[in-house]
């Protein structure tokens, strides 16, 4: 900035010579007090305009700058929000104990599973993530592990309430499916999951308002298929809708659907399941492989209410396979219902939008020094799986199990499960097998 003290000194001898030329007294006071005006006036100027090149050279390095922050994990974030990477991921350790029936089911330890993932934006309207998981072999003795993706695609989010994707995902089917394993009520989700799509690689789009969502695709194999033949492919589409969403009071429906069609007849279908905790060694219904299906289809209906800290949910699911005019066409089915009650007053956090349930947050967390309980839950669910028709006898599975669940945190929880298994004479190793569980997880995400 230019110094203007020259200037103010001149006009004001300017000022008196003109006083002086004009034969009038000259009153040194009355300039002096004009010059102290100026030089206040100056002050006010030079600090603005010194603000305003302070502003001029921050300017740039705020649009190149980052925000940091851990919620609870790492994320870094452009200070314009359109580029970001969060890390995130969870561990899960489990503790499984048999009272065996007829079969030996061997008691141990496992990390249930561990994922790790990135994701973010990559500009206003993209957004990633991939994921990977290690992930134990249950029955192994010692336990051993296998790394897979779990997760990875780009994600276009330039269209108000649509979300396009491109990659692998879980293909959208079933409530409890859906809901990450993170925050489902028990160790394991519902047997029936077994006769439900996994996931694959492909195209999908949702869409989604306040109450309702819809989310549909084409979808080749999962990444890890290594197959001979072509690969197979399926479209799978899911709608929900909550005529009640409010807080802590949901009532919810949904349907799904899935068309699924083998790459060649030497491509074999498989529905199996184990009882309902990781650590079985032995697989309790099992159609064996299932050749020349030309194809099957999948239909799935879904209910759940909240009320507080009382909740219900149910699912039924019914598999189609077509094999042929040769062979018969059997079909499966399988369902739960359950219900589960917060001691502590909590209530489960129902996701309108992607129509599935999502992280439970303490009333109070649990701390020694301030008082604090966290949350607790306890739980019971009955469920059935049938693999038997036609000549395909797959076994019948029926399991009853009760929950005890301990939040601490948001982000940290304990939980046990006893689980009562009853099988019937088609069982498969063993038939007629019916163990009893008792089984102990430690979760921890971030």
């Amino acid at each position: 900035m230019k110094n203007i003290y020259p200037s103010l000194g001149l006009s004001a001898l300017l000022s008196a010579s003109s006083a002086y030329a004009g034969n009038q007294p000259i009153d040194i006071e009355e300039m002096q007090a004009q010059m102290n005006k100026l030089q206040q006036q100056l002050l006010v100027l030079q600090k603005q305009m010194a603000a305003q090149q302070k502003e001029a050279k921050a300017a740039p390095a705020k649009l190149d700058s980052a925000k940091v922050s851990f919620r609870p994990g790492p994320k870094i974030e452009s200070a314009d929000g359109e580029y970001s990477m969060q890390i995130g991921g969870r561990v899960k350790f489990d503790a499984t104990f048999f009272d065996d029936d007829k079969a030996d089911h061997p008691d141990g330890t496992e990390i249930r599973s561990a994922r790790l993932f990135v994701a973010g934006k990559l500009g206003k309207d993209w957004s990633y993530k991939f994921q990977n998981e290690f992930i134990g072999k249950s029955g192994d003795t010692p336990a051993s592990y296998d790394s897979k993706i779990k997760s990875a695609y780009i994600a276009y989010t330039g269209i108000d309430y649509v979300k396009i994707i491109m990659g692998q995902t879980k293909q959208p089917f079933g409530l409890e499916y859906q809901t990450s394993s993170r925050f489902t009520t028990f160790l394991e989700r519902a047997s029936l999951t077994s006769l439900l799509p996994g996931y694959g690689i492909g195209l999908g789009v949702s869409t989604y308002g306040k109450n309702w969502s819809f989310m549909g695709g084409l979808y080749g194999e999962d990444v890890g298929y290594s197959g001979d033949s072509d690969e197979g492919y399926s479209v799978t589409a899911r709608a929900t809708f909550a005529p009640i969403k409010k807080e802590a009071k949901v009532l919810h429906f949904g349907i799904a659907g899935s068309y699924q069609v083998p790459g060649s007849d030497s491509d074999p279908v498989t529905f199996k399941s184990k009882a309902e905790t990781h650590q079985a060694s032995k697989y309790s219904a099992y159609t064996d492989k299932m050749y020349n299906v030309d194809d099957y289809t999948l239909l799935g209906l879904e209910s759940a209410w909240v009320s507080g800290p009382l909740s219900l949910q149910g699912e039924y699911v019914i598999a189609d396979v077509n094999r042929g005019s040769a062979l018969s066409d059997p079909t499966f089915d399988g369902y739960y219902g359950q219900v589960s009650y917060f001691l502590t007053g909590e209530s489960l956090n129902y996701l309108g939008k992607n129509g599935k349930f999502g992280r439970i947050t303490p009333k109070s967390r649990f701390s020694l020094k301030n008082g604090g309980s966290g949350a607790w839950e306890i739980a019971m669910r009955y469920s059935n799986l049938d693999l038997n028709d036609g000549d395909i006898t797959g076994g019948e599975m029926k399991n009853w199990t009760f929950a005890l669940n301990w939040y601490p945190t948001p982000y940290f929880r304990l939980m046990a499960n006893y689980i009562i298994v009853d099988t019937d004479s088609d069982a498969y190793q063993t038939p007629n097998d019916d163990p009893d569980i008792f089984a102990l997880r430690t979760q921890v995400d971030f």
